[in-house]
Order: C-alpha cells, then structure tokens, then sequence
C-alpha cells in the first residue's frame, strides 16, 4: 500500500501531507486523548475476551481527501479480488 501511495503521490495527483502515510483501519475517531485512552482499554479488554475469527476481508479500497480538518470525502472505491476491466 506504501508503494501504490507513492506511485500515485506524484504530479497532478500530488498532495503535500502533514503525516507520512501509513496504511490503516479506522475504527473510531475520538476528539480528546483522555477519551481515547479510555477506549482504548475498552477495546484491548474485549479484543482479549473475543473469541471469533480476527481475520479482516479487505474487498475494496477507498480514496480520500481531507476537505477541511478532520472532514474527509471519498474520492473512488476500487474493488479488489477481482479485474477491473472487461476482456
């Protein structure tokens, strides 16, 4: 994914980012790091208690942009596992 980020951070599709990019699910987006420290406990108590499958099926990508702060809108979704393009 770091790759692919790469290949297409480059002229027209070029965009200056505050972070390095890295790859990631986002699961809940919390606006204080206090509530985030209570969730994560939360959540690292119920992962430990989970016993079902901890597999997670990617089946499409999402492009994005930050609009404004923190507001994101999806730009293409691409499917996966499967050709994008008719023979």
């Amino acid at each position: 994914m770091r790759e692919l980020h790469d290949r297409l951070n480059t002229n027209a599709l070029a965009g200056q980012e505050e972070w390095p990019y890295m790859p990631h699910l986002t699961i809940v987006k919390i606006s204080s790091q206090e509530l985030a420290q209570k969730a994560e406990i939360i959540a690292r108590d119920r992962w430990a208690q989970f016993t079902g499958s901890r597999l997670i099926l990617v089946r499409e990508l999402t492009f994005v942009r930050e609009q404004e702060d923190n507001h994101w809108i999806d730009l293409a979704g691409v499917p996966l596992g499967r050709s994008l393009v008719q023979h």
